[in-house]
């Protein structure tokens, strides 16, 4: 019997591809495509995750440093329990004292008052 001929395929650059290379590259070359495309995909939607993340740390880094300004001003204007009742009760004695004072000048002038209607 004689030996079969060799087939030779030919490829652009001049050189020879043997049958088995183009079968592998026939079985292949498609399942190859689909996971290049996948991978890019795969890519695109890092790209865009990152940047999503990205606003969101930017948008909670804002919210974080207003936070900390409000817990700072109402560190400084709000009052504990304890001072609140210290203050109303300095301001209650005030008052009384107040008015005791206001009770005596009252009698001061009725007196005033009556001294100048018996003359």
């Amino acid at each position: 019997m004689p030996p079969s001929p060799q087939l030779n395929h030919t490829q652009g650059s001049g050189g020879t591809v043997h049958p088995i290379e183009l079968v592998v590259q026939s079985l292949i070359e498609s399942p190859l495509e689909v996971l290049n495309l996948n991978l890019t995909s795969l890519y695109e939607s890092q790209v865009i995750l990152s940047s999503i993340l990205r606003q969101l740390e930017g948008k909670l880094e804002r919210t974080r440093e207003n936070l900390k300004e409000n817990e700072d001003s109402q560190d400084n204007t709000t009052l504990s329990l304890d001072e609140y009742v210290k203050r109303v009760t300095a301001i209650k004695s005030q008052m009384s004292a107040i008015s005791s004072k206001m009770e005596i000048i009252e009698q001061r002038v009725d007196k005033i008052l009556q001294n100048m209607g018996s003359e």
